[in-house]
């Protein structure tokens, strides 16, 4: 089981999350869905990222002791979540316009259709 963590890298304090990203102490907030740690990046600005780290554990579940898996700069983890949400908000804008392009060709078939029965199913 992986749980998360998000450190000061001057004092090596912990997050205590919410949204007052400056409140930090020696035990913090532990996170255990990466989506929560992103939902918190949110109240984080980019200039405080850059001095925080994220800390993923590994959680042992015989005798629950938490090792550290990995440590990543919390600018990287809020860069990547950014590039993330602009990939669904691209391809969502994507299907949104083969939407428009398929109902104008539906639009352009029945005038088509329309135009052809004005000159009385005669084609040209």
């Amino acid at each position: 089981m992986k749980l998360y963590k998000i450190q000061r890298n001057s004092d090596g304090l912990f997050s205590l999350g919410g949204e007052a990203p400056q409140k930090f102490s020696k035990k913090g907030k532990l996170w255990s869905a990466m989506g929560h740690v992103v939902s918190h990046l949110n109240y984080v600005n980019k200039g405080a990222a850059a001095f925080m780290s994220l800390i993923e554990y590994d959680i042992n579940e015989k005798d629950g002791s938490m090792t550290v898996i990995k440590r990543t700069p919390l600018i990287e983890v809020k860069d990547a979540a950014a590039a993330r949400k602009q990939k669904v908000k691209d391809r969502d804008t994507v299907r949104r316009l083969k939407s428009e392009i398929k109902a104008c060709d539906e639009a352009r078939a029945i005038a088509a259709n329309k135009l052809w029965l004005l000159r009385g199913g005669k084609r040209g």
